[in-house]
């Protein structure tokens, strides 16, 4: 029970950050921002 209320609230997190097109662009820019630092890192 408790494993599937997690499982929704990401499905419901997923679904208000696709929805906020602000949003979406800062969570691409913060992968895109860690992937240029492990590749600076290395």
């Amino acid at each position: 029970m408790i494993a599937t209320d997690e499982v929704d609230k990401k499905r419901e997190l997923k679904r208000f950050a696709l929805s906020v097109p602000v949003l979406k662009d800062c969570m691409n820019f913060g992968r895109l921002f860690n992937v240029a630092a492990k590749r600076a890192s290395k």
